[in-house]
């Protein structure tokens, strides 16, 4: 399989895949999201599919070519065309840099797999996303209340410009929420990085009824589906 390259910055997708023990490296795509359909399953694997192939993309401008035999060093062709060293990539790990000065070859297209990932939370097909303030998580928090709803993770692997994608589905149940639980939730400060405003895998645990699906989908990636079907 090669190196894999997680193109997220998300810490809980990180955990994941590390307790699975699966070594990687993280990329992060900067590129503007785009939401080009309406069904939340196909939504967020559009834009994991947008994550993933933005920073194949960006591996392949900076020197992990299908042919791979690229400079070490800044050159000039020619044309006066500047031809970019292969350690200018960003995030690339110290070991990669090393075996670049040892006079190592980066690794070939065909050696490294992107893994892109969005999650959703989906109330009556209304998307919850990342609260922008207190005031927001908490109304998030209340329209939750006593509720059930969805959690979607759209995955995209990709190796060279062979794409696979797939969504998984999670249903939620949270219990009722006082206004004394909400704000003691929120001042955690916990929810504000997090779609839907909450984190199933921290203090809000104790206000899930149950869940319907994949646990680890809630907190981020379906890793069980990810690994069977995609990286053993």
């Amino acid at each position: 399989m090669g190196k894999i390259i997680l193109a997220s910055a998300s810490p809980r997708r990180r955990e994941l895949l590390t307790q699975i023990g699966i070594e990687f490296e993280i990329m992060v795509s900067d590129k503007e999201e785009r939401i080009t359909a309406e069904d939340p399953a196909e939504i967020c694997m559009h834009l994991a599919m947008q994550k993933a192939l933005d920073v194949r993309d960006k591996l392949r401008a900076q020197g992990f070519e299908r042919d791979d035999d690229r400079p070490t060093r800044s050159e000039k062709t020619k044309d006066g065309e500047v031809i970019p060293p292969v350690s200018s990539i960003q995030g690339q790990t110290e070991k990669w840099f090393e075996e670049i000065r040892s006079g190592g070859k980066m690794p070939s297209e065909d050696e490294y797999t992107v893994i892109g990932a969005d999650t959703i939370v989906v109330l009556e097909r209304q998307i919850l996303g990342k609260p922008k303030s207190r005031e927001h998580a908490a109304q998030m928090l209340r329209s939750l209340s006593g509720r059930e709803h969805q959690v979607y993770t759209g995955v995209c692997v990709v190796r060279g410009d062979t794409t696979a994608t797939f969504a998984e589905k999670t249903d939620v149940y949270v219990a009722p929420l006082s206004e004394a639980d909400i704000r003691a939730y929120i001042a955690t400060g916990d929810p504000m990085d997090k779609a839907g405003a909450y984190g199933i895998q921290g203090i809000f645990a104790k206000h899930i009824e149950k869940i319907d699906g994949d646990y680890f989908n809630v907190v981020g990636l379906p890793i069980g589906r990810l690994w069977r079907e995609y990286l053993a």
